[in-house]
């Protein structure tokens, strides 16, 4: 089973592009001002140093139309099914918007429940 790696970051900050480039995928990406991932999605899967890989694209966290809590609870839905069916997350991209100077303390409080949320 191919290692699971979760895309996370703010609404906006390129997870979905970034995982079509990486993958050669065709999840939807937005252009405007709101949020255009809806539900948990997953890459095609592909090879990466003689891998197959994985990669789980999510709702932004500071979505337009979800609260953080709401996405938290989708990921970890997600999360507990897939590994029931036994796959596992090897790992965590961070994407973080190039406009963005510095984390804020709404995205590094998510990246902290989101730690604990995966052990």
């Amino acid at each position: 089973m191919p290692p699971h790696c979760r895309i996370m970051g703010a609404t906006g900050s390129g997870k979905s592009t970034f995982i079509n480039t990486v993958s050669g995928s065709d999840l939807k990406v937005g252009n405007g001002l709101r949020s255009c991932t809806s539900a948990v999605e997953h890459s095609r899967t592909f090879q990466l140093f003689d891998r197959n890989v994985t990669l789980i694209d999510t709702p932004g966290f500071d979505d337009t139309t979800k609260s953080d809590t709401d996405i938290l609870k989708m990921i970890a839905v997600y999360l507990s099914t897939t590994y029931e069916n036994g796959y596992k997350l090897s790992g965590v991209i961070y994407i973080h918007r190039i406009s963005d100077f510095r984390m804020t303390g709404v995205s590094r409080r998510n990246f902290t429940m989101f730690r604990k949320l995966c052990g």
